[in-house]
C-alpha cells in the first residue's frame, strides 16, 4: 500500500486506488483530498472617510516562486483598498508572498460611506478564496488634547490636538481613532468665542490623509490675549457627525496688573502727582494708556508745565515704572481715571475735586522794628475740606 495526498477545493473525501494491468503485481492506494489552505484578514468596522489597516496572512506558507494575492473591494463606489497608508485607494491590489513564508502585511481599507457593510475578497493560486467584512459607520473630529487650558496673557501658544475617530452610529460617542484616508483632507474650523482673550493661530486646520491627528507645527494653537474666560469650538467637516463629546474646551487667560493708587483728591485749578506702574515687566515693550472719565472735572497730563487733557500714552513701557501723570482739578465732583495695556488687567482709581484756598502759610505773625529788614510772608495754595474749609493739603497750581 501507498497514500497519495491531492489539495483540491472540495470536502475532505478518501478513496482508494487499485491497479491491475497484465503482468504486474496488483497493489492499492489511499487517495486523500483535502481543501485548500484559507487566506486569513478577518472582519472591521470603519468611519466614512477613514482608513484601517488590517493584517492578512495565509495558513500555510507560499510555495516555492512566491505567490500573489489579490484583495478585492465588492463595492469600490463605498470600500476602496490600498498597499499603504499614504495612498488613494482602488478597487482591488495585489500583493506578493515569498517562498516559504505566510504574511500578506498590512492592507489597508478605505471608507466612502457611513452606514451598511461591504465585503471584500483575498484569492491566490492554491488557496481558498476568503470573504470579510467592513461594516460602515459615522466619522467625527474631536478636540482631544487638551481637556481645558489654564495660561497667562504673557505665555506662549498652548497646542491643541484635533483627531479623527470613528463613532457609534447610535450614540455618536467616539469608538476608536482612525486616519483620513489617502488622497483626502479635511478643513476643521477652530475659533474662540471672546478673541480679547485669546485667538487661534491656524483655522481652519487641515488633517491631511495617512493621519489621525494633528498638533504642533502642523496644527494649530491658542495664543492668549487678555484675562478671562473664551470657549474654544469646532466646526465639523461636510460629512463628518457631531461627537457626542470634546467639540469645545474652555480656555482661562490670567493677566498681571496695572497699578494706579487706590483713590486721589486734588484742589480745584490745582494739580498733583500720579505714579503708575505694572505688576511685571512685558516680554516685549508695550503702551500704556491713561484716560480720565470725566474731562470737565479734570485734565491729565505727563507734563506738569502743560495744560492736560482726556488722555495720556506712554510708548514703549519695557519695565516695571510707567512714569508719572500729573491730575489738573477743574471742577469740584468726582471722576475716574482709568489705564491699561495689552496682556495687563486694567485699572482704574477714583478722582474727587474738592475747593482751593490760598492762606498766609508763615510766619504766624511778625515783630520787628521800623528800620529792620523787610519780612518774607509766604502764601501757599490749598486743598480745603468741602464742608469746614479747612487745609487739607498744599499742591501746585
Amino acid at each position: 500500500d501507498s497514500s497519495l495526498r491531492l489539495v483540491g477545493s472540495e470536502m475532505c473525501i478518501r478513496d482508494r486506488l487499485s491497479t491491475n494491468l497484465p503482468g504486474t503485481t496488483p497493489g492499492t492506494a489511499n487517495i486523500e483530498v483535502i481543501p485548500a489552505p484559507p487566506i486569513n484578514f478577518g472582519n472591521s468596522t470603519i468611519g466614512d472617510d477613514l482608513q484601517f489597516s488590517l493584517n492578512g496572512s495565509l495558513d500555510e506558507p507560499a510555495p516555492a516562486g512566491g505567490v500573489t494575492v489579490t484583495i478585492t473591494s465588492a463595492d469600490p463606489s463605498r470600500l476602496l483598498i490600498a498597499p499603504n497608508s499614504t495612498t488613494a485607494g482602488t478597487p482591488s491590489i495585489t500583493r506578493t508572498v515569498n517562498a516559504g513564508t505566510t504574511g500578506i502585511g498590512q492592507v489597508y481599507f478605505q471608507a466612502l460611506d457611513d452606514t451598511g457593510t461591504v465585503e471584500f475578497t483575498s484569492s491566490a493560486p492554491g488557496y481558498a478564496t476568503d470573504t470579510s467584512t467592513v461594516t460602515l459607520v459615522p466619522s467625527g473630529i474631536d478636540i482631544n488634547s487638551p481637556g481645558s487650558i489654564n495660561t497667562t496673557s504673557f505665555s506662549n501658544p498652548t497646542n491643541v490636538q484635533l483627531c479623527s475617530w470613528r463613532l457609534n452610529p447610535s450614540t455618536l460617542a467616539r469608538v476608536q481613532s482612525q486616519q483620513i484616508r489617502a488622497g483626502f483632507s479635511v478643513a476643521i474650523p477652530i475659533e474662540t468665542d471672546d478673541a480679547s482673550v485669546g485667538v487661534m493661530t491656524v483655522s481652519p486646520v487641515t488633517l491631511n490623509g495617512g493621519a489621525n491627528c494633528v498638533s504642533g507645527a502642523g496644527g494649530t494653537a491658542f495664543d492668549p490675549v487678555g484675562a478671562g474666560v473664551t470657549t474654544i469650538s469646532i466646526t465639523q467637516p461636510a460629512g463628518f457627525q457631531v461627537p457626542a463629546a470634546r467639540q469645545s474646551i474652555e480656555a482661562t487667560v490670567t493677566a498681571p496688573n496695572v497699578n494706579l493708587p487706590t483713590s486721589s483728591i486734588i484742589g480745584e485749578d490745582l494739580q498733583r502727582s500720579i505714579n503708575i506702574s505694572l505688576q511685571s515687566a512685558p516680554p516685549s515693550p508695550v503702551d500704556v494708556t491713561v484716560t480720565i472719565a470725566d474731562e470737565s472735572r479734570a485734565l491729565i497730563s505727563n507734563d506738569n508745565t502743560v495744560v492736560g487733557g482726556k488722555t495720556v500714552t506712554f510708548v514703549g513701557v519695557a519695565g516695571t515704572s510707567v512714569g508719572t501723570i500729573y491730575l489738573q482739578g477743574l471742577a469740584a465732583g468726582a471722576t475716574t481715571i482709568s489705564a491699561s495695556a495689552p496682556g495687563y488687567n486694567s485699572d482704574s482709581t477714583s478722582i474727587t475735586v474738592q475747593p482751593s484756598g490760598f492762606d498766609i502759610n508763615s510766619p504766624g505773625a511778625i515783630n520787628t522794628q521800623t528800620f529792620a529788614n523787610n519780612t518774607s510772608v509766604q502764601v501757599c495754595v490749598w486743598r480745603l475740606d468741602p464742608t469746614t474749609l479747612a487745609r487739607q493739603q498744599s499742591h501746585n497750581l
